[in-house]
């Protein structure tokens, strides 16, 4: 599907953006999303890019190379 370097991205960086947003989703709409972030916990890192592709996340933000906050 997708031709990912990891080793380009940085997942600690998309893992805490990933975990802030199901845990604000866990205390607004629905506390069940909290499993979410205890998920992401023991992640790999195929898993933490897979979860964020699903939710539409732009890579190109999170590159090594490259830091857009």
């Amino acid at each position: 599907m997708y031709d990912i370097d990891y080793d380009e991205l940085d997942i600690e960086r998309l893992k805490d953006d990933l975990k802030d947003e199901f845990g604000t989703g866990a205390f607004m709409v629905n506390p069940a999303m909290m499993m979410e972030v205890f998920d992401l916990d023991n992640a790999t890192d195929e898993e933490v890019v897979a979860k964020a592709l699903s939710m539409h996340y732009d890579l190109n933000q999170y590159r090594k190379d490259r830091y857009v906050r």
